[in-house]
This record gives structure tokens, C-alpha cells and sequence, in this order.
């Protein structure tokens, strides 16, 4: 899906919102989420275009047809809102969506009426706005990495030893290193974003550690707690504290050695989980039950 097959927005501002986020799935990833607060600091959007946006994206418009319903949904989320611990949650309830099958909503909630554990300070994960260090040498452009690192284009006199001033680089594609300099990494064009910076796939764990650690004490029983097996990761605990062991930009290609394939999948799933329960926290109202 392309932003512009949205009503409403144009090739203009597809592409000022692109430009501004990095990328298109990072606007469709916001406008799913609900999180048009941040969609409305562009330039030109409103929060109620971003609203409308969101709504339009996750399927709302036809709900919302009529001036009646419109405004008895937004009565019926301002009262629900006055429960919302924080700001966050109070704007992604404006994006909530009816579900056909309520009963089956009914039965969570009355499993978790009963279910004394609660979770403080549980937050959507969220990217890292960071520059670090690292230097990446790379002959084709990688636009998208120059938000967090130099990215350095190689001239056709320039050789890998010309980059030696630098203490940690990675080199793209061919001539590299025949042996890898301490603080080097030598991967192949055809290699993702985040093998050319593994500092920002730790990071994004470092940054979001406060509500990783929440994932990895989640009690197990029966009736409401049985859904958290649904999210449990048993390697979790492992990685945060090989996380923590080592921290120090010297080992970090042996963290991305020993658990590159459980860090990317677990982040993966963790944004994964997040995207399904925002589609599952929906309003279950038909037009008749909102009248009456």
C-alpha cells in the first residue's frame, strides 16, 4: 500500500511526509499505530488531518458516518479517556474501531477484572534518534543510515587505509580489508541497514529497556493470565543481559555475532505484538447500540 492510494493525500504531501519520517512504512507504521500527534509535526498537517488520516487508513470513515455518530463517539472516548495514564494513550483511543465479535471481548475483560497483576510503565517501542559514532563507507549512497551515522562515499583514488583515521567503520561491498581492522566491519553490498550499524539495533534495546524488562517478569496461570504466553520470549532475559555485559562499542560486533538472529526477530515480534493489539483494542458498536 502507497500513502497516496489515501483519500485526501496527494503526491505533495506523500512525499513531504516521507521525506520527513525517512520512509513510507515508517508513515503507514505511525498512521496504524494511532500516533498522529507526531504525524501532525509536518509542516502543513494538522492534527486533525493526521486524525482523519489514521481513521481513514485503519477503516473508520464508514463507522463514523453520520454527525450523530460522530459525536456520540467522541463523548463515548472522552469518558473512556479519563482513565488513560498518560497522553499517548488518551491520542490513540481517538483511533479506536469497532470489532464484530464482542463476546469474546467481554471474557477478556472479565478475565482481567480479576487478575491482580499490573504493569506500570509499559511503552510502545520507539526508534532511537541517535548519531553514533560509526563510520560507513560505502561506494553506492545509503541515504537512509545519514540520520544516524556519516556515510562516506569512496573516491576512485581512495583505498580502505585512507580510512584508517576512523576507529569504527564499516565497509560496503568489494576492496575492503583482507583482515578486518579492530572496530571494522566488512559486509557486502547486498547486506541490510542493520548489519551496516549494529549500534542501532542496540540501542533500540538499550532505549526501549525500561519495557523489555516488563516482558521478561510476566506471571503464567490460568484465565487472563494465559494471554501473556502469547508474548512471552523466553531468550529475552538472555539478550538484555548480554546487553548489559557488553555495552562497550569495542564488543559490539561480538554482540551482533552471538545474537544478531534472536535481536532482529525478537524486535520483529515485539512491533509485531504492539500492531496486533492496537487492532484489537476496538470499539464493538453498531449504529443502533450507539443510539441507544
Amino acid at each position: 500500500m502507497v500513502l497516496k492510494s489515501l483519500p485526501g493525500v496527494g503526491a505533495g504531501l506523500a512525499r513531504k511526509l516521507t521525506d520527513h519520517f525517512g520512509t513510507e512504512d515508517k508513515v503507514l507504521q505511525l498512521l496504524t499505530d494511532g500516533q498522529t500527534e507526531i504525524i501532525a509535526e509536518v509542516e502543513g498537517v494538522s492534527l486533525k488531518r493526521a486524525d482523519s488520516l489514521a481513521r481513514s487508513l485503519n477503516g473508520i470513515e464508514d463507522f463514523l458516518a453520520t454527525p450523530e455518530s460522530i459525536r456520540l463517539h467522541k463523548e463515548l472516548v472522552t469518558s473512556i479517556a479519563t482513565h488513560a495514564v498518560n497522553a499517548s494513550t488518551r491520542s490513540r483511543l481517538r483511533n479506536l474501531m469497532p470489532v464484530r465479535d464482542i463476546n469474546s471481548r467481554r471474557e477478556i475483560i472479565s478475565q482481567a477484572m480479576e487478575c491482580d497483576f499490573i504493569i506500570e510503565g509499559l511503552r510502545i517501542p520507539s526508534e532511537v534518534e541517535s548519531n553514533y559514532e560509526r563510520v560507513v563507507v560505502s561506494k553506492n549512497p545509503i541515504d537512509e543510515l545519514k540520520r544516524f551515522c556519516r556515510v562516506l562515499t569512496p573516491s576512485e583514488q581512495e583505498t580502505w587505509k585512507d580510512y584508517k583515521v576512523f576507529k569504527s567503520v564499516t565497509w560496503v561491498g568489494a576492496d575492503g580489508p583482507a583482515q578486518t581492522p579492530e572496530g571494522w566491519l566488512v559486509v557486502p553490498e547486498s547486506a541490510s541497514v542493520d548489519m551496516i550499524l549494529p549500534e542501532k539495533c542496540v540501542g533500540w534495546f538499550e532505549h526501549n529497556r525500561e519495557s523489555l524488562e516488563l516482558l521478561t517478569t510476566l506471571p503464567e496461570g490460568d484465565g487472563f493470565y494465559k494471554h501473556f504466553n502469547e508474548i512471552r520470549m523466553t531468550q529475552l532475559r538472555e539478550l538484555l543481559d548480554e546487553m548489559a555485559n557488553e555495552a562497550d562499542a569495542e564488543a559490539i560486533a561480538d554482540v551482533r555475532d552471538k545474537l544478531w538472529p534472536t535481536a532482529k526477530e525478537l524486535e520483529k515480534r515485539i512491533h509485531d505484538e504492539v500492531d496486533q493489539a492496537m487492532q484489537n483494542v476496538k470499539l464493538d458498536l453498531s449504529g443502533s447500540d450507539m443510539l441507544e
